[in-house]
């Protein structure tokens, strides 16, 4: 907020939220789902946030959109994907359908020079797709060589109809 503050911004529609990165992907998504149904019906409560926020948030209009996730800690990004198992039931499908999921850019390390297969299997355990594979990838980008056998990568796909409605708990 400090930096809003600087960067002479304030009069720019921009939140600063503090959160954990779970709670905070849940909060976002949950913007979105179908508010008429009183069954789907979002409790701000429960994700812990303040009443300043809580107030915001209801002043949002229903069914934002989400385009893109951005998870930038290589170190271990790649374990949050879990937090989208089943995130989008009760989204409306009409603005998430199979070909308008919101796609995730993830860095991550990788111990082999072109990790893509340790990463996808990395990525498969996270979100229990077994399923997922190169075809699911947009793009991969090397950021760096960290060590002579250390490797940063930014992966970018879609995430997964199956993943985002599926209903189940596993």
């Amino acid at each position: 907020m400090k930096n809003i503050k600087l960067n002479k911004l304030s009069d720019k529609n921009i939140e600063g939220y503090n959160m954990d990165a779970r709670e905070f992907i849940k909060f976002c998504v949950n913007k979105s789902k179908i508010f008429d149904n009183k069954e789907n019906e979002f409790e701000t409560n429960c994700y812990s946030i303040s009443k300043d926020e809580e107030l915001n948030f209801n002043k949002q209009e229903k069914n934002l959109k989400i385009d893109y996730f951005y998870m930038n800690l290589p170190k271990d990004a790649i374990e949050f994907l879990d937090v989208f198992k089943g995130l989008f039931v009760g989204c409306d499908t009409k603005i998430y359908n199979k070909n308008e999921l919101p796609i995730v850019f993830v860095n991550c390390f990788s111990l082999e020079s072109y990790g893509l297969n340790e990463i996808i299997d990395r990525i498969k355990k996270a979100m229990n797709f077994e399923e997922f594979s190169e075809k699911n990838i947009l793009s991969v980008h090397n950021i760096k060589d960290v060590s002579p056998k250390k490797y940063m990568y930014c992966v970018s796909f879609k995430i997964p109809w199956e993943v985002a409605f599926n209903k189940n708990d596993n």
